[in-house]
């Protein structure tokens, strides 16, 4: 079984809580296992609101990886009617594992498994993790297959915790496959359902080698940073070596990036700088194996021990500059593509391009209400969510030097959902207008 071994992120992962979201995809396709490195070479940690919900940055085809002369569609399989599917399936989603109807549409949905007839299902719903178990007739085939529908009902279920298969009428389960094991998370938006479902069933074997680095970068660090609108890549692809079974080693130099928007800029909220990679394909151009090196006093060792001599002055040389540009310029050509998509004109950049100016605040005052209001921008600006496929609109300003006003609206109206105004005094906060935060009041 191959080893991962996770980079060093060079991240400038902007997060207020200074938690990372948890990793999506941990274990899809589980026959690799995965060995972290240790903290970054660059940890910038800036505080600062999470930036609305992982969607997919898509052209009008399906999906869209960057290579070095730009964008190009990776899923050259899928047709019209397949993302229709894909939408058909997303309009299917519910909530409760309960809604025996609902889950019924969603299974009814997906495509057969191998030669295998469904006879019926099972739903767990007396405790918790509540669960799914699908009975079949005959031969599965590949398990792969069974792997990917469970993700995508997963994906489509919110309280959904597993999903079993039985040949048995349920009295024995063949294979389950949980949450925990896959790492999928309800999808809250058609765009991170649809990402989900493209990156499940991409046909690898068609791509290139920029196809198939973009792929593995993005498939490798989703759920890694704090995830904005949309994710891109780049990458600088340094050689190959062909293998004796098929297979090829990739060498590249990565960059990943999350955009949201703040101050109505496309900005990129989280993400790495230059990050060597080694990645390994079978045959089939699946992943397995994927090293970065090691952090600190064992990065040069590490760079040793996984690249070739020849592309060592390359990656120790230590200035990335030129390499990065060009990498964040192919990240850029991702947030273009979702600007489109959405109908929207933005600057895109990065964090430090745009001014978050600070209110000026005691310590004391901005330390409560960073703690209280955790879902609005620590700036004096605005931040945009997408929640439950609504976008709405935090904004945090100041009238005078001591009254602070936090409001939420929606984008497309303008029509306000929350809006509280503070008077701060001599370290004392009282509300003006709104309901007064239980958390300043104690």
């Amino acid at each position: 079984m191959s080893k991962i071994i996770k980079a060093p992120r060079l991240s400038t992962e902007f997060s207020q809580n200074g938690k990372q979201a948890q990793k999506r995809f941990e274990n899809i396709f589980s026959d690799r296992t995965k060995k972290k490195g240790t903290a970054s070479l660059l940890a910038v940690v800036i505080m600062t609101a999470a930036a609305g919900t992982l969607v997919a940055c898509d052209s009008a085809s399906v999906g869209i990886i960057g290579g070095a002369d730009g964008p190009t569609a990776i899923f050259v399989t899928k047709r019209n009617e397949e993302k229709s599917l894909c939408q058909s399936l997303y309009d299917a989603s519910c909530k409760y594992i309960g809604d025996a109807s609902d889950v019924g549409r969603i299974l009814g949905l997906l495509p057969p498994v191998g030669g295998a007839e469904p006879r019926g299902m099972q739903l767990q719903t007396t405790e918790e993790p509540y669960g799914l178990i699908r009975w079949f007739e005959g031969n599965f085939g590949s398990e792969e297959e069974l792997e990917r529908q469970a993700a995508v009902i997963l994906a489509l279920i919110e309280n959904a915790g597993y999903v079993s298969y039985s040949t048995d009428k349920g009295e024995t389960v063949f294979k389950s496959y949980s949450r925990d094991k896959l790492g999928v998370d309800y999808a809250k938006s058609y765009e991170e359902f649809e990402m989900i479902y493209n990156l499940l069933y991409a046909d690898k074997k068609a791509m290139s080698d920029d196809e198939l680095v973009s792929y593995a970068t993005l498939e490798e660090n989703k759920g890694d940073y704090l995830e904005g609108e949309c994710m891109g890549e780049g990458h600088i692809i340094l050689g190959d070596d062909i293998l004796e079974n098929g297979g090829k080693i990739i060498y590249a130099l990565t960059t990943v990036g999350y955009y949201g928007f703040e101050n109505d800029c496309f900005i990129k909220v989280s993400g790495s700088g230059i990050i060597p990679a080694r990645i390994t394909f079978d045959a089939d151009n699946n992943v397995t194996e994927y090293l970065m090196p090691m952090d600190g006093g064992l990065y040069e060792k590490s760079i040793k021990e996984i690249f070739p001599k020849k592309y060592h002055h390359i990656i120790l040389k230590g200035d990335y500059k030129e390499q990065y540009a060009d990498c964040f310029e192919q990240e850029k050509r991702y947030a273009a593509e979702y600007l489109e998509k959405i109908g929207r004109n933005a600057l895109i950049c990065e964090y430090g391009d745009i001014e978050h100016k600070l209110p000026d605040l005691s310590a004391e005052v901005s330390n409560k209400l960073l703690d209280t209001f955790r879902e609005y921008p620590y700036w004096l600006g605005t931040q945009e969510k997408i929640i439950d496929g609504v976008r709405y609109v935090y904004k945090r300003s100041m009238d005078g030097d001591n009254t602070v006003i936090f409001e939420k609206y929606l984008y497309d109206t303008g029509e306000t959902v929350n809006r509280i105004v503070l008077n701060v005094d001599n370290g004392e906060i009282k509300a003006i207008e709104g309901k007064m935060p239980q958390e300043i009041k104690e």
